[in-house]
């Protein structure tokens, strides 16, 4: 069976003026089964070395949090769900780049 997959990874970004940025994560959509999975960094050191000021608690937090989000059974049943219109919502310091089918 051939799986259609998008994709769209997980950026942040400490500054805005500078535009550096550091992938944290990718979420994953095969559109063919409806499964969905967020994936991120295990290892916070780089994370730390990238932005020393960041509260790296939080961060575990909220990423965490994607994947339960992406997970739970608000999404679960959805048929039509978008990972355009879900990243929508990431538009400060985290944001979701282009999605790849």
């Amino acid at each position: 069976m051939n799986y259609k997959i998008e994709y769209s990874p997980l950026n942040y970004y400490h500054s805005q003026v500078s535009n550096e940025c550091l992938c944290l994560g990718v979420l994953f959509h095969n559109i063919t089964t409806n499964a969905r999975d967020f994936y991120y960094i295990s290892n916070f050191k780089r994370f730390q070395a990238f932005d020393d000021e960041a509260d790296v608690d939080f961060i575990k937090a909220y990423l965490k949090s994607i994947k339960e989000d992406i997970s739970s059974s608000l999404f679960s049943n959805e048929e039509n769900f978008s990972l355009n219109e879900y990243k929508k919502i990431f538009v400060n310091d985290f944001k979701f780049q282009k999605t790849i089918t």
